[in-house]
């Protein structure tokens, strides 16, 4: 009889030692899983925090591109981006994005060359982003009256190397003077600059 009592308290043991490995086993799990969502949102925000900074350079970077900037008897001028520049680096993106589309027609090959290696130039630079200028205020009066930032004629892409289906970029904005060369009038704008992850 004692030995059927003993057998029973053995298995009860055994069973509370069990339940209380499944219970510990059970908060480990439930801690461990608190701790990967926290350093989820720990990982993502440094994440988002890297695209913030590489916006910023990008568009530090463009607006201080030889190519845009504009200059004064050979001195650079801080942020400023002279229009008639920025509106042929805008119609050179147009007709390269225009000439991939259109491949196949005649001296495509040629014309599409010479724009995947300017696209390939800036991609090392820029990544995959999309740059737009935007006026937002014009001191010429001939042009202040039409000047609204979503009218076509005050916004000029000047790279966008993105493609339909990437995730949400990170946006940034700086704001820029725009020099009018024709009517020695200085602009005031803003770079938008949005990198895709």
């Amino acid at each position: 009889m004692r030995n059927g009592n003993s057998g029973k308290k053995a298995q009860l043991k055994i069973l509370e030692s069990i339940a209380v490995l499944i219970i510990f086993f059970f908060l480990v799990g439930i801690g461990l899983k608190f701790y990967g969502n926290i350093q989820l949102q720990s990982l993502q925000q440094a994440k988002d925090d890297f695209s913030s900074n590489d916006a910023t350079k990008i568009s530090q970077k463009i607006a201080h591109l030889p190519e845009l900037r504009c200059s004064l008897e050979n001195t650079d001028q801080g942020s400023c981006i002279d229009l008639a520049q920025a509106q042929a680096w805008a119609a050179m993106q147009a007709d390269c994005s225009d000439t991939i589309i259109h491949a196949g027609s005649l001296g495509a090959p040629d014309a599409q060359s010479l724009c995947n290696e300017r696209l390939t130039q800036y991609f090392e630079q820029f990544g995959v982003a999309e740059v737009v200028l935007k006026r937002f205020y014009s001191a010429d009066p001939t042009t202040a009256a039409i000047t609204d930032p979503n009218n076509p004629a005050n916004v000029w892409v000047l790279y966008n190397y993105s493609q339909t289906g990437e995730t949400a970029p990170t946006f940034t904005q700086i704001p820029v003077v725009i020099y009018n060369s024709l009517t020695q009038s200085n602009d005031f704008g803003v770079l938008q600059v949005r990198v895709y992850q």
